[in-house]
């Protein structure tokens, strides 16, 4: 059973979340708050805040976590996708802007140009924008696509620990993904990177730390830690609901690894405040020291 501070509170519908459903209808276009059911989409919409799902809405790979449908392959793309996202962008003054996608393997460079094209759009109308972007099957012509496009964030999700990768992630893998990380840190040591991870799906604290001093390794700049939780009945159970005081924990643990801002919650998910959780790495990049959340 969950605990009570898992439990949420339906917020009901203001004229920002009703606008923003009545756009996303118009212009043919999809979140991911909305399709990943995210605990947050009720309190992020009602700030006019939301993150784009590009590429369609089916995956072409399946995680256990996740309720996005699979399949082989997706309708073809939608071309006018990128000037939607810029009206709706403009409409609702948005100030920051976060794209992911489903996972297509099916498309020539497994959608990273539909990325880029978007970001460039973006950029081109002094619109900051985050990716958070799949792995690319690890083709570095893609991460090269992604760069050059000049997002403000990367952001790619590890998601688990690498020994629960087999149960949860069994399409991809850890070591690819932290390549990825590796690979843009390399290529500019000042781009800012983040990842995400869920607890409580069968990892342990040794794990977790492992996980933390790699991602400080390869200079993760955010690292945020949510809970898993079951999104339907055909999902895995929830094996571990983590305490307030153990998520507080797990901050502690990831900042003594040496992350620079960490953010852990039940409810925190990679897009969740991306804006705000962005400048809080300008602010400790300047001052040269932690920030805690």
């Amino acid at each position: 059973m969950k605990p009570d501070y898992l439990k949420i509170k339906l917020r009901p519908p203001n004229k920002n979340r009703k606008h923003i459903e009545m756009l996303l209808k118009k212009y043919n276009l999809r979140t991911i708050c909305d399709y990943a059911l995210c605990p947050n989409k009720c309190e992020c919409y009602n700030n006019s805040e939301l993150t784009f799902l590009i590429l369609g809405p089916y995956c072409s790979r399946k995680c256990g976590f996740c309720r996005i449908s699979t399949i082989d392959s997706s309708p073809d793309l939608d071309y006018s996708e990128p000037y939607n996202i810029l009206k709706i962008a403009k409409i609702l003054k948005l100030k920051y802007v976060v794209i992911t996608s489903t996972t297509r393997d099916d498309l020539p460079f497994y959608g990273a140009s539909h990325f880029a094209e978007i970001t460039t759009l973006l950029k081109n109308n002094n619109i900051p924008v985050e990716l958070l972007i799949p792995d690319f099957n690890g083709d570095n012509k893609c991460y090269e696509i992604i760069y050059n496009s000049k997002p403000d964030v990367i952001s790619h999700n590890i998601e688990t620990v690498p020994a629960l990768y087999n149960k949860f992630r069994q399409d991809f893998s850890f070591d690819r993904s932290i390549s990825l990380l590796k690979w843009f840190r390399e290529k500019d040591k000042d781009v800012i990177l983040k990842t995400s991870i869920l607890v409580g799906i069968g990892e342990t604290i040794n794990d977790l730390t492992k996980v933390f001093t790699i991602l400080y390794n390869y200079q993760i700049n955010i690292l945020i830690i949510g809970q898993y939780l079951q999104p339907t009945k055909n999902n895995p159970l929830v094996v571990k609901y983590y305490s307030l005081d153990e998520f507080k924990l797990l901050e502690n643990l990831a900042l003594r690894c040496g992350i620079p801002v960490v953010v852990s919650s039940p409810f925190a998910r990679s897009s969740y405040k991306a804006s705000s959780i962005k400048s809080k790495v300008v602010i400790e990049s300047a001052c040269g020291e932690s920030v805690q959340i």
